[in-house]
């Protein structure tokens, strides 16, 4: 993600300077063909020889650039090197695929209640209050979660119609909803960067990168 941002920065800075939004920099990675190779979403891409060339071409000429992303394929590998989910209305729902930091962190699943209970005395008073409070949290964060999924679809339903503004307020509803999935932030930060909105992807990409740190450490 931080990688991402320095990218996305990049692109910022070179559009500033009338240059094709600095797309060209991204490419001219030298391990892009290998990031390439190593995501699901490329890979297959790679089998197509025109397909190499076009990515050699741009890190020689970066002005190639503009016009290469014609090619739909170009934008899964621009998403690839760039580490977000530009692509986000090509991958099913509730799949991980493109989001390695979704998989690195798994949400919590909710409590199960005990199929085996044995035999005990009957809680004191005070024992049975908490268990119904924990209760009560789990059915609000489980209502939480599906409402903020539902955002998420609504999401992407209007991105894929590059209704980005609309996107975005869903994206960020589902974050608000439950913030415990900072894939709801990535597909905000996808949606800001179609939308040529970067100082707002960078700010969105940024918040993701301290929610996950804190949430892993």
């Amino acid at each position: 993600m931080r990688k991402g941002l320095q990218e996305v920065q990049s692109a910022q800075a070179a559009a500033s300077n009338e240059e094709p939004l600095g797309i060209g920099k991204i490419f001219s990675d030298p391990n892009a063909i290998a990031k390439l190779a190593g995501n699901p979403r490329t890979s297959k891409h790679l089998a197509d020889p025109s397909f190499i060339q076009k990515i050699e071409a741009m890190q020689r000429n970066p002005a190639l650039a503009q016009s290469a992303l014609q090619d739909p394929r170009m934008i899964d590998a621009l998403g690839v090197l760039m580490g977000i989910d530009i692509q986000a209305q090509t991958r099913p729902e509730g799949s991980s695929e493109g989001f390695p930091q979704e998989e690195a962190r798994p949400s919590t699943p909710p409590p199960t209640a005990s199929s085996s209970k044995k035999p005990e005395p009957v809680p004191t008073p005070a024992s049975g209050q908490e268990d119904v409070e924990m209760e009560e949290v789990d059915e609000e964060e489980a209502k939480a979660k599906k409402e903020a999924e539902a955002s998420k679809k609504l999401g992407t339903e209007a991105y894929k119609k590059r209704d980005f503004d609309i996107a975005i307020s869903h994206f960020e509803k589902a974050w608000d909803l439950y913030p415990k999935d900072i894939t709801f932030l990535s597909n905000a930060g996808a949606a800001y960067f179609e939308k040529g909105d970067y100082d707002k992807a960078i700010e969105t990409c940024e918040k993701a990168v301290d929610e996950g740190r804190t949430s892993q450490g």
